[in-house]
């Protein structure tokens, strides 16, 4: 199986949610799941570990057989605990 990975500016991506997620109503407290079409899945971990230290968590989450943080339109892993 060859997947095709489209390059993204993480360091882009990461300043950006920090930027939005430091307002009202969000801030430290907030918990946060990165999901993503599978082009961008491999970005996740890293954006991950850079935003841990600034959120309550901060999750890539999985939908067996899909990898971790990949999303379809037809599938979305389910988040515990999460209204």
């Amino acid at each position: 199986v060859r997947q095709v990975e489209i390059a993204i500016d993480t360091s882009h991506l990461i300043a950006s949610l920090r930027l939005a997620l430091s307002q009202p109503p969000f801030g430290p407290h907030t918990r946060l799941a990165l999901c993503g079409t599978i082009q961008f899945a491999g970005c996740l971990p890293a954006v991950r570990d850079a935003l841990a230290p600034h959120f309550l968590s901060v999750l890539v989450p999985q939908c067996k057989p899909l990898s971790a943080g990949e999303t379809l339109g037809c599938t979305s892993p389910n988040l515990a605990g999460v209204a």
